[in-house]
This record gives structure tokens, sequence and C-alpha cells, in this order.
């Protein structure tokens, strides 16, 4: 018998490596907004917007609004910087008076950017993170667009609404930029930064989440090209106050940025004083030492707790603030609003020098009460009438100048919303522990964790950058998080419940 020869060994051909999947671009969550799976989700949050903006017709025909809503106002008519605040808002004033003069129309177009933004942001949540449960999803719906404070900003001229709603964009333009590098999305958060910049200056903090999302979508693409981007929204930043800076220049003579932010540095520094011995001597220029000569000639009382989160230095008559800029209109001759600017610049000197000085002292008489605020619920202060003044009648059209609302919705809530506050700040703290220690049975995937870590990480900047710039005694200041605030719970606990369940 012939020897049976052995069959020749085949070798297997190496399995081509596949593809990574390419992230989803924008024309897919076109198509997916489209689908008829999504018309369920369209018709609650078109209808809960739609009840919302009808309510706010019935029940706050006319706006809402106080002191500073005059100062925008009169900003949006002139075009000109007014002192106080940004000019941002009175821009977006501006825009939409082009579209309708009718007083009642701001109620309209700040309830539209509320759909608009929040819409947006709760389908980016369905489409990235696919795998959430509907009742889930609806839950989040909720939650986001029943807030009480959210629905009466849109009825409040100030800043607040737009502001907020110009975050939520800019968040999720993040998110994006994150999870699928787009190009369209990374000019949408530049722009969205500037806008943020000069809405509120707090938004100034937002560059250093525009250049990390930049950074990170394309440190992969091209290195060189990630460090140029991570830099334009710093270079942004630079350009922004040297424009703010000409424009005060130019209106009041004076070379700052803000006179807002001296008069308010100086307020929080002075909670140190009832409890330092400031030698003088240590000052060295004789005009911020003239400065605190007549604010210790006022007794500690004034410079208590309580009256520092008031802002009493610098708004209330009898107080030392008020009396420096009083003394130096009367002595210099200067209009109110240049020696307020001026004034800005040496209250800035003023309270750099009690921050830097007494380090401790201000740590814990300013910092450490002021940052219990941040978990602190305020009353939501609904005005009872509305009236039409002179600035208010020359920028907008209205068919009557006073009306009086029929009753007040928000603040009896007050109750319920420091219970559901109290409630969010736990869930949120304990479900980033429970985050951490589980990070791994998530089944997110790099980006999907990136985005989380990134919305916890601007609830703790913003809350950080709250606490020292300024004293928080408004239910207004710290709703810039709240969106943030609400979903990074829902997608960790969603996540941890999912993965315990596929384990049993």
């Amino acid at each position: 018998m012939a020897k049976q020869q052995p069959k020749p060994v085949q070798r297997e051909e190496p399995k081509p490596k596949s593809k990574a999947k390419p992230a989803p671009t924008g024309p897919s969550f076109l198509r997916f907004l489209a689908d008829k799976a999504q018309r369920i989700d369209w018709a609650i949050i078109a209808g809960l917007f739609v009840a919302i903006l009808i309510f706010l017709k019935i029940y706050y025909p006319y706006p809402q609004t106080e002191t500073d809503s005059g100062n925008y106002i009169l900003s949006a008519a002139t075009g000109k910087i007014n002192g106080y605040r940004p000019y941002g808002y009175s821009g977006f004033l501006s825009f939409f008076h082009g579209l309708s003069a009718d007083v009642k129309f701001v109620v309209t177009w700040q309830w539209f950017m509320t759909f608009i933004s929040v819409t947006f942001f709760l389908f980016t949540v369905k489409f990235i993170f696919s795998s959430l449960p509907r009742a889930v999803f609806y839950t989040l719906c909720l939650i986001c667009i029943l807030n009480p404070s959210t629905i009466f900003m849109d009825s409040y001229i100030m800043s607040d609404s737009l502001f907020v709603s110009l975050t939520l964009l800019f968040l999720t333009s993040c998110i994006w930029i994150i999870y699928s590098g787009s190009y369209v999305a990374m000019l949408s958060n530049l722009l969205l930064l500037w806008w943020c910049m000069d809405t509120r200056y707090i938004g100034l903090m937002y560059t250093l989440f525009s250049a990390g999302v930049l950074i990170w979508a394309l440190w992969k693409r091209f290195r060189w090209l990630a460090l140029a981007s991570g830099l334009l929204p710093l270079l942004m930043l630079y350009l922004y106050r040297e424009m703010a800076t000409d424009k005060m220049k130019e209106e009041f003579g004076v070379e700052t940025f803000s006179s807002f932010g001296g008069w308010q540095k100086a307020n929080n520094g002075v909670a140190v004083l009832p409890y330092v011995k400031v030698d003088p001597n240590e000052i060295p220029d004789p005009q911020i030492r003239a400065i605190h000569q007549i604010v210790r000639q006022f007794p500690d009382s004034v410079f208590n707790t309580d009256a520092i989160i008031a802002t009493s230095f610098m708004w209330t008559r009898n107080y030392p603030g008020k009396q420096c800029l009083t003394q130096y209109i009367q002595q210099s001759g200067t209009p109110y609003m240049k020696a307020w600017a001026y004034m800005g610049t040496q209250m800035e000197l003023y309270g750099d020098f009690l921050q830097s000085h007494y380090r401790m002292e201000f740590f814990k008489r300013y910092i450490i009460p002021n940052f219990k605020n941040v978990f602190k619920v305020f009353d939501i202060g609904e005005y009872k009438e509305f009236n039409a003044d002179a600035n208010m009648k020359g920028f907008f059209t209205t068919d009557r100048d006073k009306y009086e609302y029929k009753k007040e919705f928000f603040k009896p809530l007050t109750a319920i919303r420091q219970l559901c506050d109290s409630l969010a700040w736990i869930v949120l703290i304990l479900s980033v522990i429970a985050g951490l220690a589980m990070h791994k049975k998530l089944g997110w995937t790099r980006d999907q964790k990136t985005a989380v870590v990134m919305l916890v990480l601007f609830v703790g900047a913003f809350s950080g950058a709250s606490t020292i710039a300024a004293p928080i005694n408004n239910f207004r200041y710290m709703m810039p998080i709240l969106y943030a605030q609400l979903l990074v719970p829902v997608l960790i606990l969603s996540g941890i419940v999912k993965s315990m369940k596929n384990k049993g």
C-alpha cells in the first residue's frame, strides 16, 4: 500500500480588524428626530410646553420686572453697555424687539428659547444614551420641563431665563463634541460660549469646558490642531474682556472690565472686618486707605453675614459703600454712573487687599457661609403688579400701564421646592459616589462616561465659581446647573439598575 500523504495544514487567514463604528453625524440625528418612534415623545414634550405657554399667557400676560429690568431695557434702547451688567441680554431684547415690540412678546420668546434648549437636550440624551428605559426618559422629561423656577423665569425681564437656555445649549453642544467630534457642534459651541459670556459674567468660566472638549475631540485626529483649538476659547475670553473694557472706557471714561465686579469684591471682602485689626499703614494706596477710613466709621453690625449676603454694602444708602460713593460725587461733581464706574475700580483694590491679607478669615466669614447657600432654596419673589414706566414705554409697546396679577402661584411652592431640591442634591451626591464605585459595570462607552464626567465637573465648577464671585441670595443664581444636576443621577442610577438586572 502506498503511504498516505498527510493533508497540508490550511492556515487560517487573519480576520480583518473590524473598523470602529463611525460616530453618528448630524443628519442621522435629524432622521432620529423625524422618525415615527419619536412621535409620542414629541407629543408629550410639545404638549407640556404648550400648556406652560397657555398658563403664562393667562396668569402672567405681562412680564414680571424689577429695578435691574429697567437697566437692561435702557441698554437695549440705546445699544450701549449700562455699567451694571453685560450687554448680552439687552442685545437679545433688541433682536426680538425687531420681531415684535409688544412687551408681552418677551414672555413668548423666552419661553421659546427654553423650549428649544430643553427639547434639544432631551432628545440628545435619548439619542446618545439609547439604552435609557422609556419610563426613565419620560420621568426626566417631566422633572426638566415642569420645574417651577424655570417657568417663572420665562415671565421675567431679567437675563436669567436666557442664560439658563444658553447654558443648556452650550452643555448639549459639549456633549455632542465629546460624542461625535462634529465640526458643526464645535462652531456652535464657540458661538454659544460668546453669548454666555456676554449674558452673565460667570459664563467666562465656560471657556475651560469649551477648551477641554475641543482638545478631547481633536486629540486623536491632529494633536497640533487640538492644542490650537483648545487655545481658541481662551483667545475669545481675552478678546471679549478687551472689547468690554473698551466699551466701559468709551461710555464712562474708566478703564475697567466690570465696575460691578469691583464693588462685589469689596462687599465680599468687608466680611472680615469685625474679626481682624487692619493697620491702615499697610494699605499703600492713599485713596484705598481713605476708603477704609470711611468704612471703619461704621459699626461691625453692618458687616455681619446677613448684610454681606444681601450686598447691603454696595446697594443700601446708609451702608459704607454707598456713603463712599456719595462722598466722591459730592467732592468731584462726577455724574452718578461715571462715579459708580470709577469707584468700582477703587473698590476692587480695596477688596483685593482685604481678601489677600486675611485669607483664613475671608474663607471662614464669606466663603463657607456663601457656599452653604448653594444648597439653599430661596423664595420666588413674585410681584403683585406690572407697571410700565417711561423707560419701558420708550422701548416697548403696551396696551396698558398697569396690570395686577391674579394670584401668587410660585411663592407658595417654596416648601415643595425645598424638599425636591434637597432630594436632588442628596441623590446627585450619592449617585456620583455609586457611579465612581461601579463605573465599570455601567456599560457605557468611553465617550458616554466622559460626557457624564463633564456634567459633574460643570456642577462643581459653577457652584465653586458662584461661591467665590458673589453672594448667592436669589433662587435664580444657581439655576444654570439644574439640568446637569437632574440628568447625572438619572443616567447613573439607570445604568446601575440595568447592570444589576443583567447580573441577575
